[in-house]
């Protein structure tokens, strides 16, 4: 069942550049409890000559300060919290990096790679157990919260994940395989709405 939403405000900018210059393309985004916003500005639909030089991750406090996560990552795009908000998941165009975080949500050590994943990784979604749902390449697979493969799906072109159904066991995954599909599997854990 769809229906229409009335907004009764004009929506409102939070953050449109940095260092002067408009973003890229912003393209996902994750939100701690406390407001602040972790995304990612990959170059993917940005203007020929790029108004900014390195594709980022970003973090807008609730004052609205704009912070550098990561200005070295090719192409961020999936971005994810943990649940308990000490690990931030991205998915780049050369793997899934894990960022740990302090209790403000500041990086606090060095990024690493996830070895459970190869290749590009666009869409990131997570479920009630901690799980972390990763698209990218030619499929769509799962890794628990310690980051080990318990599951897969071959999706063609497999670009974003959504969990729905009146129980949000359902998980949808999107692909730009030939020709462009929206696959469905159902799940034992429900997700959580990303």
């Amino acid at each position: 069942m769809y229906h229409e939403v009335a907004l009764d405000a004009a929506p409102r900018t939070i953050v449109a550049s940095y260092g002067g210059a408009r973003l890229n393309s912003p393209d996902d985004l994750a939100i701690r409890s406390d407001g602040t916003i972790s995304f990612t500005d990959p170059s993917y639909q940005a203007p020929e000559t790029r108004p900014q030089q390195a594709s980022r991750v970003y973090r807008v406090l609730p004052n609205r300060t704009v912070e550098v996560l990561d200005a070295t990552l090719s192409e961020p795009n999936g971005v994810a919290l943990s649940l308990d908000e000490r690990t931030l998941w991205v998915g780049s165009a050369t793997g899934l990096f894990r960022f740990p975080l302090a209790t403000d949500g500041s990086v606090s050590g060095s990024r690493t790679q996830v070895a459970a994943i190869t290749g590009a990784v666009d869409g990131l979604g997570r479920d009630c157990a901690g799980d972390l749902s990763v698209a990218g390449g030619d499929r769509m697979v799962v890794l628990d919260r310690n980051e080990r493969l318990i599951g897969a799906i071959t999706a063609p072109g497999a670009t974003n994940v959504a969990f729905g159904g009146a129980d949000r066991r359902t998980l949808y995954v999107t692909g730009l395989g030939n020709p462009p599909t929206l696959w469905s599997a159902r799940l034992e854990v429900p997700g959580l709405p990303d």
